[in-house]
């Protein structure tokens, strides 16, 4: 009785198992679809102290790239 038991409990695991790995592999395919999301906390920044925003004096060219290629939020709160 006791072997019956363990084996129906491997075999349970296994199926359980190869169900997760089929289930999970369809979700990958969706993942790579999403947009990429940056979010860029900084402090004491205005709004023109960033190149794509007007900023003068100095270059932001990495961060004028990125705005470049994307969306730019310029509203944002926090609570």
């Amino acid at each position: 009785m006791n072997n019956k038991v363990v084996l129906i409990g491997i075999l349970l695991f296994w199926i359980s198992n190869i169900t997760c790995m089929f289930a999970s592999s369809g979700k990958t395919k969706k993942n790579k679809d999403l947009p990429n999301v940056i979010i860029i906390f900084t402090d004491d920044q205005g709004y023109g102290d960033i190149g794509c925003y007007g900023a003068t004096g100095f270059e932001t060219p990495n961060l004028d790239r990125m705005a470049g290629e994307g969306m730019r939020f310029t509203n944002f709160y926090a609570a």
